[in-house]
């Protein structure tokens, strides 16, 4: 008898700390399912060397377009959106290209493939976990590059309801199973230690800050808004991708800083500095859903709409601020660092109960 294949994709093998905790949920929901099959990461990553020690039963190999799996399993990460701009020549060339429409558009790209030998990894049965779609830009290369993927879903779970408002444009190609869930995180048995250590009281409330650089971002700006938040705030930054956000790294330098490293780090270590703090002021998705779930409450700063969606699962333990209005954080930081534990509790329950019914009806598409 074949052994069942299962092959994981998402953003793997980065380093990035949320699509580290989707890799490790979607892992072991598959593994509790299908215990014998052969599970397999395939990444383009430098360096992902730390997925077979975070994962010890699982195959890491570099991208293979001709490999064929049983299944395939999409879990989570920043794959199914792009916000970047696009100039005029490469918005022309999609207006072009989609002209005809996204199925004639498909069927031609299938068969230059097919002429040019360029095939794609695939499998009889493509699944969706915890899915965010967002928009596309104009003249998004991402968009083209992920229709084929849209086209081939036998069943999706999205997690919120502006994800499946996005599909509405891609209706005519896909004939998915649609489940309406929450993020995979909220799957906290899969992922977070129950027993994580204690908060220990503090005569100073604690800031912790998990944010990105973004357009015009200013180095300056941002070392005076930590200044004067130092002032009344024990400040702690986190940085969940050790690879980027090199202006925020700069202006966290006179202050603690935890980087997520998972080659020398296990995520209850970075959970246990994170679970520390008495709010969280994140431009992060899964550092305020990470932080809920371990009853941190989070000010989003809104630099771009993922960050809406997530202050919507999390309507009690977070507010939404703008990313130019750095005047307004500091009265929203004080604001949310009075949100009781219960109201945090809520908000975490009610995504967790989405996401288990979601996976108790895609479940069966495992076997």
């Amino acid at each position: 008898m074949t052994k069942t294949s299962v092959l994981l994709q998402g953003f793997y093998g980065y380093a990035n700390f949320g699509d580290d905790v989707l890799m490790v949920v979607t892992h072991r929901i598959m593994r509790r399912a299908l215990p014998d099959a052969e599970i397999t990461i395939m990444t383009d990553a430098p360096d992902a060397r730390y997925v077979a020690h975070m994962l010890p039963d699982v195959r890491v190999a570099p991208m293979n377009p001709r490999a064929r799996f049983s299944m395939i399993i999409h879990g989570g990460g920043g794959v199914f959106f792009d916000f970047a701009t696009y100039g005029w020549w490469q918005r022309y060339r999609e207006h072009l290209l989609l002209g005809a429409g996204l199925r004639t558009y498909l069927v031609a790209e299938s068969i230059a493939r097919w002429l040019l030998h360029r095939p794609r990894i695939s499998a009889p049965r493509r699944l969706g976990l915890g899915i965010g779609v967002g928009s596309f830009s104009d003249g998004s290369l991402v968009l083209r590059k992920r229709l084929h993927m849209l086209a081939q879903f036998d069943a999706l779970w999205l997690r919120d309801e502006q994800s499946d408002a996005q599909l509405q444009r891609f209706v005519s190609i896909m004939h998915d199973e649609r489940i309406l869930g929450s993020d995979l995180a909220f799957l906290t048995e899969y992922w977070l230690p129950q027993m994580l250590p204690a908060r220990v009281p503090s005569p100073r409330p604690r800031l912790g800050i998990a944010l990105r650089d973004w357009p015009d971002t200013s180095h300056e700006m941002l070392a005076q808004v930590l200044a004067n938040l130092a002032q009344k705030y024990d400040i702690s930054g986190f940085i969940l991708d050790g690879a980027h956000d090199p202006l925020m790294r700069r202006a966290l330098q006179p202050y603690t800083i935890h980087i997520w490293q998972p080659d020398t780090m296990h995520i209850a270590d970075f959970m246990a500095q994170l679970g520390a703090m008495d709010v969280l002021l994140t431009s992060r998705a899964h550092a305020a859903i990470c932080g809920a779930c371990v009853g941190v409450p989070s000010v989003i700063v809104n630099i771009e709409p993922k960050m809406e969606q997530v202050h919507a699962m999390l309507p009690q333990a977070s507010c939404l601020v703008a990313q130019d209005d750095a005047r307004a954080w500091p009265a929203a930081i004080a604001q949310m660092a009075q949100v009781s534990a219960a109201e945090i509790a809520s908000d975490v329950a009610r995504n967790r109960a989405a996401s288990q019914s979601a996976l108790a009806a895609i479940e069966r598409w495992f076997v």
